[in-house]
């Protein structure tokens, strides 16, 4: 199975890889990056299948499990962390209120 990966040292790399492992199934890795874009980019062009959150899926994306043979992913925290010095700044304001509205309607 290729699959495209987050980046050498990455937790979710390194959670993805021991769950296909630990089922034994034969995968390479054919595209690695810190990038999203550079993730769907491998996955919209048919190169290789990739862990994304949901928000980040394009309608051109079908969401594969265990119905499809691959393992279940265990869940990952996601912290969002700001600065003392943005608290009165309203684009950062802004951008928070828009991370945590995208994450609720993932999470729920």
């Amino acid at each position: 199975m290729p699959i495209a990966v987050h980046e050498l040292g990455s937790r979710v790399r390194r959670e993805v890889l021991a769950a296909i492992s630990a089922q034994q199934r034969k995968y390479r890795i054919v595209y690695h990056s810190p990038n999203v874009a550079g993730q769907l980019a491998a996955t919209e062009s048919g190169m290789a299948v990739a862990v994304l959150m949901r928000c980040s899926l394009s309608p051109n994306l079908k969401v594969l499990d265990a119905r499809h043979g691959l393992p279940d992913l265990p869940d990952l925290e996601v912290a969002i962390v700001r600065s003392k010095n943005s608290v009165s700044s309203p684009a950062v304001d802004a951008m928070y209120e828009q991370i945590i509205r995208t994450l609720k309607r993932i999470i729920m």
